[in-house]
């Protein structure tokens, strides 16, 4: 009887020791099933977000056409796809479909004495790539166009890209326009336009790239003044040289400088938005009637070198959505005025200054109706270190009356 108890007691003993060792070889695999599955997760998770950004302009899955244009006196596209372009057509590319072209230019001429020379009507994005040196030259008339006023035009959102050439003269009105999204990624443009150069209605944005632009209006432009959230210019790069009749850059809205080597000759301003600027790094070289214009103005660092007939940097109330100052927080900056009423800076509203390096050679340094605040950074007027704002107001020598209340001590 005995022995049958211990017999029993061992077999419940190894009935247990068997339960608790199969719940821990479970337990354990089943965390490290968890983990295996978050790693595959995670990996799937970046390897997706790469080839996002790597193929960009991943057009493989396209059907491709290649098209002798010498062949051709007008090129009708109606339909997605690659377009791999050469030869000379006289004559124009007329886009209209609801996908993506992509035109692929290869030592491409295209000459258009009664129109553009691309004419988009309708597309869901056209990309341009460029390939060696293309030229497209349009006519002084256009027939039979009833909206197109450029030498290539879009009405949708138009992207150009590649390591090419493109020389555009626009002898009608404006070089390139979308009236939707513009966005230049590289290439190098020589652009002589009777009008605008590069224009978007809702935002151009430059990545990087060469650009020789001679406008008989403004140089790079948006035009959306109804979308505080459009009308924006973008430049993150670049080699950027404009000459033009009136201003260098011109937004109805908001201009971003991030980087890039910008020389500006204009007639009127070299920079001017209605809204806001706004300048963190980069070189720019400006001469023209004014500098920078907008109703705010924001420079948080880069090389800034103005020769101005009238203001250098002007604050003025162009829009009421924006406030009215100047604030500077970095950067070196040197301004160089004409004789007569002129300001180096001049705030209608606000001036702030709290870092960099501000060189101004002129009768009136600074001008300013609001506030005005200096807590850092060096201020040379004439070849003189200062260490306060004065406001130079209207008056014999620059001076008004009351023209030093309001110094701002540093």
């Amino acid at each position: 009887m005995k022995n049958k108890s211990i017999t029993i007691l061992i077999i419940v003993l190894l009935i247990l020791i068997g339960g608790i060792t199969t719940y821990l070889v479970f337990f354990n695999n089943k965390v490290d099933d968890t983990k295996i599955e978050d790693t595959k997760t995670e990996t799937k998770t970046d390897t997706k977000t790469d080839t996002t950004s790597t193929d960009k302009y991943d057009f493989s899955s396209y059907e491709t056409s290649d098209i002798d244009l010498n062949k051709e006196s007008k090129l009708s596209i109606t339909k997605q796809g690659v377009y791999n372009l050469s030869g000379t057509l006289n004559g124009y590319i007329e886009i209209n479909t609801e996908e993506n072209v992509v035109l692929s230019f290869k030592n491409v001429t295209i000459n258009n004495t009664s129109g553009p020379c691309i004419n988009v009507v309708n597309a869901k994005n056209v990309y341009i790539k460029l390939e060696g040196e293309n030229t497209l030259t349009d006519g002084s008339n256009y027939t039979g166009f009833e909206e197109a006023d450029a030498c290539i035009y879009s009405k949708d959102d138009l992207i150009i890209y590649g390591d090419g050439i493109l020389n555009v003269n626009a002898n009608y009105g404006d070089g390139i326009v979308s009236k939707d999204d513009l966005e230049i990624n590289s290439g190098t443009f020589n652009i002589i336009s009777k009008d605008d150069s590069i224009k978007g209605k809702d935002s151009v944005s430059i990545e990087t790239g060469t650009f020789n632009i001679k406008a008989g209006g403004d140089g790079i432009k948006t035009t959306n003044e109804e979308d505080i959230n459009k009308g924006i210019i973008t430049i993150n790069g670049g080699d950027i040289t404009i000459n033009s009749t009136t201003d260098g850059f011109d937004s109805t809205n908001k201009i971003i400088i991030n980087n890039g080597n910008i020389s500006i000759d204009s007639g009127d301003d070299g920079i001017h938005a209605d809204g806001y600027i706004e300048i963190n790094n980069g070189t720019i070289n400006i001469s023209g009637a004014e500098g920078i214009e907008s109703t705010t103005i924001k420079i948080n660092d880069g090389t800034i070198n103005i020769s101005a007939s009238d203001d250098g940097i002007n604050s003025g109330n162009k829009r009421s959505d924006y406030q009215v100052l100047t604030e500077i927080n970095g950067g070196n900056i040197t301004i160089k005025m004409a004789q007569g009423d002129t300001d180096g800076i001049d705030s209608n509203g606000d001036l702030t200054i709290t870092g960099g390096t501000i060189n101004i050679t002129g009768q009136s340094a600074f001008d300013y109706d609001g506030t005005a605040t200096y807590t850092g950074g060096t201020l040379i007027v004439n070849g003189e270190e200062i260490h306060e704002l004065t406001n130079q107001m209207m008056g014999p020598g620059g001076m008004g009356p009351g023209g030093m209340n309001g110094q701002r001590m540093r």
